[in-house]
């Protein structure tokens, strides 16, 4: 709300001001002595005559009329008229703070609702990232398994072959060792064993 005094809403506080204000130069010009809005001399005459002396005053009484002329015309013409404006403005104000009250609560509420869901999404996408980090790892895990299943069983034929052609080669060399037994045995006696 608004701190400045509502003026608008007393039209007798506005009419005095005009007052003031459309007096103001006409006082100061008779202060200087170039206007006369009560005569000299006007003691004496309102001794004599009493309350008629205000009557024979041209002066006043044609600066009253022109007051109150003004008055009416100024009312009705420029003081209603900025009045209407003033509060229309006042209306318009009051309307457009309670439009943004009410755009304010509402992107409050939906800030709220972003932060909740972005709450919710950040945790299912963590619940995601987890399950797949499990998956993965239950992958990777039976890939070694299976790996290290067929490296020992790729060892294990390995040594099989190399026990094969260890046993095939020691049988080989028995038989070769066993001719140059028998070749060393008839050269040394000289004649063929049997």
């Amino acid at each position: 709300m608004s701190t400045r005094p509502r003026f608008h809403h007393q039209p007798g506080v506005c009419l005095a001001l005009a007052a003031i204000a459309l007096c103001w130069p006409i006082a100061s010009s008779a202060a200087e002595g170039g206007l006369q809005i009560v005569p000299s001399g006007f003691a004496e005459n309102w001794a004599q005559h009493g309350f008629l002396a205000l009557f024979r005053m041209t002066n006043f009484w044609m600066l009253v009329g022109l007051f109150a002329v003004l008055a009416v015309v100024l009312n009705r013409y420029a003081f209603k008229p900025l009045l209407e404006v003033i509060e229309e403005r006042d209306r318009r104000i009051g309307g457009a703070r309670e439009r943004a009250s009410e755009l304010s609560d509402q992107a409050g509420s939906l800030l709220a609702r972003h932060a909740e869901a972005l709450g919710e999404a950040r945790a299912r996408a963590q619940s995601e990232r987890q399950t797949v980090l499990e998956q993965a790892r239950a992958t990777a895990q039976t890939r070694v398994e299976a790996a290290r299943g067929e490296a020992s069983e790729q060892t294990l034929a390995a040594r099989q072959e190399v026990d094969t052609a260890l046993v095939s080669a020691r049988a080989s060399l028995q038989v070769e060792a066993d001719q140059i037994a028998q070749t060393i045995a008839e050269r040394l006696l000289g004649s063929p064993a049997s």
